[in-house]
């Protein structure tokens, strides 16, 4: 974001709830305000929606792109168990979801 303004928060949330391509959208902490999860046809579908009208939003300063070359593991089933028992002494409705990168070396 080129401003952490109210105002240009709203702007680009208003943007992300028209692009019909745009599945997800959250915010987030560290480097980046928001992971976006995005639809193409192909590398020059998402390359045209990236230049225009994604970039070109007033709001936005830079993106960066990760692209998944192959599925390891899918599952939407939550373990019962987890599940069912409050952590650190929070309500069982009360939940924190975390999402992991995992970034190798070098």
């Amino acid at each position: 974001m080129k401003s952490h303004g109210e105002k240009e928060a709203e702007a680009f949330e208003r943007f992300v709830a028209t692009q019909d391509n745009i599945l997800e959208c959250f915010t987030v902490s560290g480097e980046w305000d928001y992971m976006l999860r995005i639809v193409a046809a192909d590398i020059r579908d998402y390359e045209a929606f990236l230049r225009e009208p994604y970039l070109l939003h007033p709001a936005v300063a830079t993106a960066s792109s990760q692209f998944a070359l192959s599925r390891i593991k899918y599952s939407t089933a939550v373990p019962v168990q987890s599940a069912c028992r409050p952590f650190r002494g929070r309500s069982a409705s009360s939940r924190t979801w975390i999402a992991s990168w995992v970034r190798g070396e070098g």
